[in-house]
């Protein structure tokens, strides 16, 4: 039996990593970029357009190196403070007793550079932590707020599937909503919850610890 997060992802990575004085000279040389407005970036913008966007190209075009090295210090110096992910991963693991190595890691993102750039990190991050392993899903195509009613049907056959899968391996599903957009969020833990999933967790932002909602509320 196996413990499986399965977590939406938002940019919330860029927007601290915009904000940290530690990281002011790196976010300074990028300001040509606009390096401080990467996280509210809207999905018509051409620098988020998945797979050739601005952003897609940090991991993959060297003149970003130092930047890349910059947002993967970031992450690993201050995994929680970094990453509104990471905090409730790394609060619900206190909780209930995980270790990175017992857990598998799903990563739900949009299909817009910056949520990908932001699950990259989260990913190379885990897996230098040693998680067991750390997959990134990318979701359908979003271009305008049109597309919004299929994404989250999409979202919800994906995550069944997920959810199915795992419970029928007697695998232990732990949901973890506090990113992304709130519908998607929602969608996320209620189709988690119908499929079996044992928990949805997410950061209370009144309490300051994680929540979680267990399926006999269903």
């Amino acid at each position: 039996m196996g413990i499986l997060y399965l977590a939406s992802v938002g940019t919330s990575i860029l927007r601290n990593f915009a904000e940290d004085r530690d990281y002011a000279s790196i976010v300074a040389a990028h300001e040509h970029y606009g390096i401080r407005d990467w996280w509210r970036l809207g999905v018509e913008d051409l620098r988020n357009s998945y797979p050739d966007g601005l952003l897609c190209q940090v991991f993959k075009d060297d003149s970003f190196r130092s930047l890349a090295v910059g947002l993967e210090s970031f992450v690993d110096q201050k995994p929680k403070a970094s990453s509104a992910e990471l905090n409730t991963i790394y609060s619900l693991m206190e909780k209930r007793g995980h270790r990175p190595g017992d857990i598998e890691v799903k990563l739900l993102s949009t299909r817009t550079c910056n949520a990908v750039l932001s699950a990259t990190l989260i990913k190379r991050h885990m897996e230098r932590a040693g998680f067991r392993g750390v997959e990134i899903e990318v979701l359908g195509e979003i271009s305008a707020a049109a597309d919004f009613p299929r994404l989250l049907i999409e979202l919800k056959d994906t995550v069944g599937g997920i959810v199915r899968n795992h419970k029928d391996k007697g695998d232990q599903v732990y949901v973890i909503a506090t990113a992304g957009y709130k519908p998607e969020s929602a969608a996320l833990a209620i189709t988690a919850l119908i499929h079996g999933a044992d928990e949805v967790a997410y950061m209370h932002e009144a309490f300051k610890e994680v929540v979680t909602i267990p399926r006999e509320i269903l």
